[in-house]
């Protein structure tokens, strides 16, 4: 239970800042660069913010392996894309629009970016070993 609400907490705070960062990509940034610049100019922020997330996320729901870290971004990922194909179909697309637009470069960047995401938690609890390992060592 305790990793499904780690896993629905990081999603769904990700979900919220993608969300307005994307209203601000597609309405702002679109017209003027292009689509697969936004997305360029959007990834390191969201990014970011997955970071900070991730360590939250970690640190409250007390993940400290590996592979339940793999589990909650796994599930995180999971959710999110359900979330983006129930969003795009609310929104008047079809299935294979939205899956056509994963297939085009701005696309295959934000699955790359998606994929990052996904391995996030893994990254801070490794982290966390590390540095918990070099802090005995020093002891």
């Amino acid at each position: 239970m305790r990793l499904a609400a780690a896993a629905s907490s990081y999603f769904g705070s990700v979900f919220a800042v993608g969300f307005i960062l994307g209203i601000v990509r597609t309405i702002v940034l679109e017209p003027i660069v292009g689509a697969l610049v936004s997305v360029i100019i959007e990834m390191p922020i969201i990014l970011l913010a997955s970071w900070f997330l991730a360590n939250w996320v970690v640190q409250y729901f007390r993940i400290v392996s590996r592979r339940h870290a793999l589990l909650v971004g796994l599930c995180a990922v999971f959710l999110l894309w359900l979330a983006e194909l129930a969003l795009a179909l609310t929104m008047g697309a079809t299935f294979d629009e939205w899956a056509h637009g994963l297939m085009i470069p701005p696309g295959l960047l934000g699955v790359a970016g998606q994929v990052v995401f996904a391995m996030l938690p893994v990254l801070v609890v490794t982290r966390r070993m590390l540095a918990d390992e070099g802090s005995t060592r020093e002891n």
